[in-house]
C-alpha cells in the first residue's frame, strides 16, 4: 500500500498547553513500580491512556529489557498494520503471541531479519531499535550520517543503522547519554517508552472532536470517525494502516507532513500557515475578523530576523534593547541555573502555577519556588505567568491574588502575564466562554498586577489572538505572542514573541521554549 504524504507549511504554536491542563497532584499510576521512576509520566501516557505499552501484574517492569518481538508488537498497536508477508521464518511459530505482528512489520519492510531467522526473543539493540522505527514512521534518512558523527561511540554504530541513528537524532527523538549512543545496548522497557513519548505528541484511538494543541506529531489509529478541530500539530500527521473512515481537519496546521498509510479519506476546511489580509479583513483559516484599526500594528521587519549559528533567532535593531530569553514550568523539572545563566540567556519566564482544567482548581508549580531562587541567584530577570482557565472576572482575580501572595518577597522584575488558553476538551470548563468574559477576566487580572506594582502581560497564539480576543479592549497591556515561524506575521504590535518550544539550552534537559523580547522591562522598572 503506497505512502500519501502531503506537505504542510510551518506554522504558529503554543508550547505550554500540552501539560499545563495536567494535575499533577492527581495523576494516579496502575503499576506498583514505577512511582518515581524518571520514566513515570511517559509510562503512565503510553500505558494507561493509549494502552500500546502493558503490564502484567501490576507492575510495568520499567528497567526490563525488550525483545524484538515485543517491539514488534508495540509498533503494531500503533500504526495497525494490515498485510502480511508471504515469506515466514524459521524461528517464528505460526502461533506465537508475536507472529501476526511481526509478519506485517516484515511485510511493511519495519523487520527484516536475516533472510530465515527474525530472532524474535532476541534483546533488541538501541541501534535495531531506532532503525526499525525510523523505518515504520518512514523518516527521510538521507544524509543521516551526519548527525549519527556527533556521538562519541559513532564508530560503533553499524554501518546500516547510522543514517537511521542520525534521522532520529536530528529530529530530536533520541539524544544519547554524555555524548554516546551505546549501540549494541540493549533498550529497556523504560527507553522504549521514552522514545515513543518523544516521537509522539498525541495518538487518537478513539472516534470523538478533539482540539488538543499538539506539541509534536499525532498518530490517528481510530475506527469511528475523528475530527481535528482548531488545533494545530507541530509534528507530522499519520494515519494508521487500517483507517477506513475519514479523517476530518477543521482549521488545523500541520506544520509537518500529513503520511496517509491508509486509504482513508482526509477532509479539509481552512488551516493555513498565516493570515490573509484583504481590504478590511484578516482571513486566519475558516475565520474572517475585522482589522482592529485602533490596535497597533506589527512594527517588525522580516529582513532584520537572523538566526544565529546557535539556533536562536534574533532581531538586528538599533531602535530596540533586544534580548534573549526562555519560558519555564515543572515540565523542565531540575535546572542548573547557573549554567543556563552562562548562556547568553537574558531573562526568564517561570510558571508560577496554573488552573485546572475541568474542577478549576487553583494549584501552584510544584517547582516554581526552586526556580525562581535558582534564577535570581544566578543573576537571571525573571518573569512570571500563570495558566489560567479563568471563566468569570472573580476566578481571573483570585488568580492574580494568588500570584501576587506566591511572588511576594522575589524581585520580579520581568513581567507577570495572564496566560489563558483555550482547552478543547468535552469537559473543559471553559468550552463556550465568550470574548467579552475573556477580555473583562483579562483586563481584571491585569488591573490587579499593575496595582501591585508590576507589569501586567497578556499572552496569546494566532488563534487566540485573533479569534478569541478582541484586542482592543485589552491593548493598554503589554502582549506576549506565540508564534513558532522563523518570523513573526501576526498582524499587531507585540513586546515578547515566542518562536519555538524546541530550543537547546545547556542545564537545562530536553526543549525548552525560547523567546525575543524587545522591551528591557528590568531597565524600564515596575
Amino acid at each position: 500500500m503506497g505512502i500519501n504524504r502531503i506537505r504542510i507549511h510551518r506554522v504558529i504554536s503554543l508550547s505550554l498547553i500540552c501539560f499545563m491542563i495536567i494535575a499533577w497532584s492527581s495523576m494516579t499510576m496502575a503499576f506498583t513500580d514505577t512511582q518515581g521512576h524518571w520514566a513515570e509520566e511517559a509510562i503512565y501516557k503510553w500505558s494507561e491512556e493509549y494502552g500500546v505499552f502493558l503490564g502484567s501484574d501490576g507492575l510495568f517492569r520499567p528497567n526490563a529489557e525488550i525483545t524484538r518481538a515485543e517491539m514488534a508488537v508495540l509498533l503494531d498497536r500503533m500504526l495497525c498494520y494490515v498485510e502480511q508477508s508471504d515469506e515466514t521464518f524459521v524461528d517464528v511459530p505460526s502461533d506465537a503471541w508475536y507472529a501476526e505482528a511481526i509478519s506485517k512489520l516484515h511485510a511493511a519492510g519495519v523487520l527484516l531479519g536475516d533472510g530465515t531467522s527474525a530472532n524474535p526473543m532476541g534483546k533488541i539493540t538501541r541501534e535495531q531499535a531506532v532503525t526499525m522505527l525510523a523505518r515504520a514512521f518512514s523518516l527521510d534518512t538521507k544524509d543521516g550520517t551526519e548527525n549519527a558523527f556527533t556521538y562519541e561511540d559513532y564508530a560503533e554504530i553499524s554501518d546500516w543503522a547510522r543514517d537511521a541513528v542520525g534521522a532520529m537524532t536530528e529530529a530530536g527523538y533520541i539524544q544519547g547519554n554524555e555524548g554516546r549512543f551505546s549501540p549494541q545496548a540493549n533498550l529497556s522497557r523504560a527507553e522504549a517508552v521514552t522514545i515513543f513519548n518523544q516521537m509522539f505528541a498525541r495518538m487518537y484511538s478513539a472516534g470523538g472532536v478533539y482540539s488538543q494543541y499538539a506539541e509534536g506529531n499525532v498518530i490517528v489509529n481510530a475506527q469511528t470517525p475523528v475530527v481535528l478541530r482548531d488545533m494545530t500539530v507541530e509534528g507530522d500527521l499519520y494515519l494508521a494502516y487500517d483507517v477506513e473512515v475519514p479523517l476530518t481537519l477543521d482549521n488545523v496546521t500541520v506544520r509537518g507532513d500529513i503520511i496517509n498509510y491508509s486509504e482513508a479519506e482526509i477532509i479539509r476546511f481552512g488551516g493555513q500557515e498565516e493570515e490573509e489580509i484583504s481590504g478590511n479583513y484578516i482571513t486566519y483559516g475558516s475565520y474572517q475578523v475585522e482589522i482592529l484599526e485602533e490596535v497597533p500594528r506589527n512594527p517588525y521587519e522580516d529582513e532584520r530576523f537572523f538566526r544565529g549559528s546557535d539556533g536562536r533567532i534574533y532581531y538586528d535593531s538599533d531602535e530596540y534593547d533586544v534580548l534573549t530569553g526562555i519560558d519555564v514550568s515543572a515540565w523542565q523539572e531540575d535546572i542548573d541555573w547557573e549554567l543556563v545563566a552562562q548562556q547568553d540567556i537574558d531573562y526568564v519566564m517561570l510558571r508560577v502555577g496554573y488552573r485546572g482544567y475541568t474542577e478549576g482548581n487553583i494549584m501552584l508549580d510544584p517547582y516554581f519556588y526552586q526556580n525562581v531562587e535558582g534564577a535570581l541567584a544566578a543573576g537571571l530577570d525573571v518573569g512570571v505567568y500563570f495558566f489560567s482557565q479563568a471563566v468569570t472576572v472573580e476566578e481571573a482575580l483570585a488568580e492574580a491574588e494568588f500570584v501576587l501572595d506566591a511572588i511576594a518577597g522575589f524581585d520580579i522584575s520581568f513581567p507577570v502575564v495572564f496566560d489563558w488558553e483555550p482547552v478543547s476538551s468535552d469537559y473543559a470548563r471553559t468550552n463556550g466562554l465568550s470574548t467579552q468574559v475573556l477580555c473583562d477576566s483579562a483586563n481584571a487580572f491585569c488591573a490587579e498586577i499593575e496595582d501591585a506594582g508590576y507589569t501586567p502581560m497578556v499572552y496569546f497564539n494566532l488563534f487566540a489572538g485573533y479569534i478569541k480576543y478582541d484586542l482592543s479592549q485589552v491593548m493598554q497591556y503589554d502582549f506576549w505572542l506565540a508564534q513558532y515561524s522563523d518570523t513573526p506575521s501576526f498582524y499587531y504590535d507585540f513586546e515578547m514573541w515566542q518562536y519555538t518550544s524546541d530550543g537547546v539550552v545547556p542545564g537545562i534537559e530536553g526543549g525548552v521554549d525560547m523567546n525575543i523580547c524587545f522591551v528591557n522591562y528590568a531597565d524600564r522598572g515596575v
